[in-house]
């Protein structure tokens, strides 16, 4: 998100959470202490108040896919009611 420059800081601030609501996660092999991993994340797609992130976690010389999986977020406002996104980040996702 903040890559597209959107902070989430900014968006709590502006009334906005994302809880997570869905997690899957598949492990092929393990990460152990001190190894350097890459973290590569990407925006599935965005459906009115679902937000929906693909992972994919590497070894360090982007050679062997350590996890995949995914989050599914839902935005709500302050109340923990259910909203659509804000159309400032709507707009810089599709």
């Amino acid at each position: 998100l903040r890559e597209m420059g959107i902070v989430y800081a900014q968006l709590e601030s502006s009334g906005y959470n994302l809880p997570v609501t869905e997690v899957y996660c598949q492990y092929f092999l393990p990460a152990k202490y001190d190894d350097i991993i890459l973290v590569e994340t990407r925006i599935d797609y965005l459906r009115r108040s679902i937000l929906k992130f693909d992972y994919l976690i590497w070894d360090e010389g982007r050679k062997k896919t350590l996890t995949e999986g995914y989050t599914i977020h839902i935005f709500t406002n302050d109340d923990g009611k259910i909203v659509r996104a804000p159309k400032t980040v709507a707009e810089k996702i599709v």
